[in-house]
C-alpha cells in the first residue's frame, strides 16, 4: 500500500508527507489523474457503446435510409464515406432549422472547404476512427446536432443517447448532397427492458 502512494505522490508531484507513521493521509484519486482523459479514447467509446450501426453514404444516397433504434440507449453511429466525394453528416432532429441558421452553415461548410485545401491539416467534428486526438466529447443528443467530416474513403463514429418519442434526420449539408438523396431518417422507439428473471430460494424444491 505504501508503495502505491508512493507512486500516486510521483505521478502527482507530492513528496513523502503524504505518508504518515503507518497511516497514509487518504487522497483522492480520479482515473484522470492516472490516465488522462481516458474517455476521448475512441476505444473507450466502443465499449461503451450498447447498440452499433454502419451508415455506408455513397454520392447519391445513404444505406440504410432508414433506421429504428431504441430510446436511452448509446448507440454508435459508424459512417463510412465510399464515394468520391466528401460529406459532411448532421444528426438532427429537426435539419431545417440548422438550413435556416446561416452561421451554423457558414461555421461548417468553410471549416470542411479549408480542411480540403492541400497543405491544410484540417479539422474534424465528431469522433475520428483513426486517432483519440480527433475524438469529441464522448455521448451526443440529437439536440446538439454532432457533425462529422467524411473524405472520400474515410470513416468515422459518433456515439449517440436518443430521447424517447423523437424522429431524427442524418444527412449531408454539403453542396445541398441532402437533396440528391444523402439523407436518411432514425425512428425512436421507447427502449423495452428485459424482466429480470427472480431467482430461485434455496429452500425451493
Amino acid at each position: 500500500m505504501a508503495r502505491f502512494f508512493l507512486l500516486v505522490g510521483a505521478i502527482l508531484g507530492i513528496g513523502w508527507p503524504v505518508l504518515s507513521g503507518s497511516t497514509a493521509l487518504a487522497l483522492e484519486v480520479t482515473p484522470e489523474m492516472i490516465l488522462g482523459d481516458y474517455r476521448s479514447d475512441p476505444l473507450f467509446g466502443t465499449a461503451a457503446a450498447q447498440e452499433t450501426v454502419v451508415i455506408e453514404v455513397e454520392n447519391h444516397r445513404v444505406v440504410p435510409a432508414r433506421l429504428t433504434l431504441p430510446a436511452q440507449t448509446i448507440t454508435r453511429i459508424l459512417f463510412q464515406n465510399q464515394s468520391d466525394q466528401t460529406h459532411l453528416m448532421v444528426i438532427a432532429e429537426d435539419l431545417q432549422t440548422l438550413l435556416d441558421d446561416p452561421e451554423f452553415l457558414s461555421a461548417y461548410t468553410d471549416s470542411e472547404r479549408k480542411s480540403a485545401a492541400p497543405g491544410h491539416g484540417g479539422h474534424h467534428h465528431g469522433t475520428s476512427s483513426n486517432s483519440a486526438d480527433d475524438a469529441a466529447p464522448i455521448v451526443k443528443s440529437p439536440d446538439e446536432h454532432p457533425a462529422l467530416s467524411l473524405p472520400p474513403g474515410e470513416q468515422k463514429e459518433v456515439l449517440m443517447r436518443f430521447p424517447p418519442g423523437v424522429n431524427v434526420v442524418y444527412a449531408c449539408l454539403l453542396d445541398q448532397h441532402y437533396q440528391t438523396g444523402v439523407m436518411g431518417f432514425i425512428n425512436i422507439e421507447p427502449r423495452v427492458e428485459e424482466p429480470i428473471p427472480l431467482s430461485s430460494s434455496p429452500d425451493s424444491p
